[in-house]
């Protein structure tokens, strides 16, 4: 238990580090480039806060309750480690050919290595400032990590109320603080339908909200089928979800250029920006499977999710 928790730690650490270099870099992006940077981000997160909603389809009696401290892990494609990159639209003002070069790079996403260069190709006599354009690095990850307490209340007539929080935690004076919540609601097929069934069968849907301060904000919905069967103390588990995920960004961006002086001195000054987009996840279906063990009061589960961002999640609670 005690390297559980030490594991659940690092994965907090790496969350906050993580979640506090994405709202720097992103700053250093325009808007195409911008969302393109980011993308995966909203689709990694959507999948990690959609899977570990549920360890069984059975629900609590009623004003019964259980504590979870979930860590899901999403798996990134090598595909959405890296994104084309395209160069300013500044030209200089004699010749009119583009003042930076190649007109388009490869450059890491959120969770890519190394970003690109654009290469300043205007005449340094004419030019004051000359430099070229250094993009961001990624976090040079293959998995995404996030840490979610949860607490599940059993509530009358065979329903179950999930609430997930973590307090705010402040990332920087100029960031803001890392916001999350999520709720859900579960009912019992089993308590009205299929009574005689030997299986448990219960629907749910879910609501998740994370912002990082002002810049970024993760909203995530889903709605789940759900079926478990408990073997002594296992408890097997899976289910088919459909889910949306949705990023709004919101950041002025240091990275909008533009040409001023008179002939022939010319400088490229930053222009600070006021960016703003949405970007929509990954949305449609999702399969999910588990195993869960429980001895007295200690509940340890392990499940994976399947799609495009296939995830694992291990928690470990307790329940009354």
């Amino acid at each position: 238990m005690k390297r559980a928790f030490i594991i659940f730690f690092v994965i907090l650490l790496t969350v906050v580090s993580g979640f506090s270099q994405v709202s720097e870099d992103i700053e250093q992006f325009e808007e195409e480039n911008g969302k393109n940077y980011i993308k995966p981000l909203a689709y990694a997160v959507g999948a990690n806060l959609n899977s570990g909603l549920f360890q069984t389809a059975k629900v609590l009696k009623p004003f019964g309750f259980g504590v979870v401290l979930n860590s899901m892990l999403a798996f990134v494609p090598e595909k959405d480690k890296t994104f084309m990159a395209i160069r300013p639209d500044l030209k200089d003002p004699m010749s009119g050919t583009p003042l930076y070069s190649p007109d388009e790079i490869e450059s890491a996403t959120i969770f890519g290595n190394e970003g690109g260069q654009f290469n300043f190709s205007g005449d340094p006599l004419q030019f004051t400032n000359e430099e070229d354009i250094q993009l961001p690095n990624g976090l040079n990850m293959s998995v995404a990590p996030i840490l979610v307490p949860q607490l599940n209340l059993g509530v009358p007539f065979g329903n179950e109320i999930m609430i997930r929080y973590f307090p705010n935690l402040e990332l920087s004076p100029e960031i803001g603080a890392l916001s999350f919540y999520g709720f859900a609601f579960k009912h019992s097929l089993n308590k009205s339908l299929l009574k005689l069934l030997p299986l448990n069968l219960a629907v749910q849907t879910a609501f998740h909200s994370l912002s990082i301060g002002d810049v970024l904000e993760i909203k995530t919905f889903s709605v789940n089928g759900e079926i478990s069967k408990n073997v002594l103390n296992w408890t097997f588990f899976g289910g088919v979800g459909w889910e949306n995920t949705t990023l709004h960004a919101h950041y002025v961006s240091a990275a909008s250029m533009e040409i001023s002086g008179q002939p022939p001195f010319y400088s490229v000054n930053p222009v600070p920006t006021d960016i703003e987009f949405d970007i929509k996840g990954i949305n449609g279906l999702r399969m999910s499977f588990g195993i869960g063990y429980h001895i007295s009061v200690v509940d340890v589960n392990l499940s994976s999710s399947l799609g495009n961002y296939p995830t694992v999640n291990l928690g470990i609670g307790f329940s009354l």
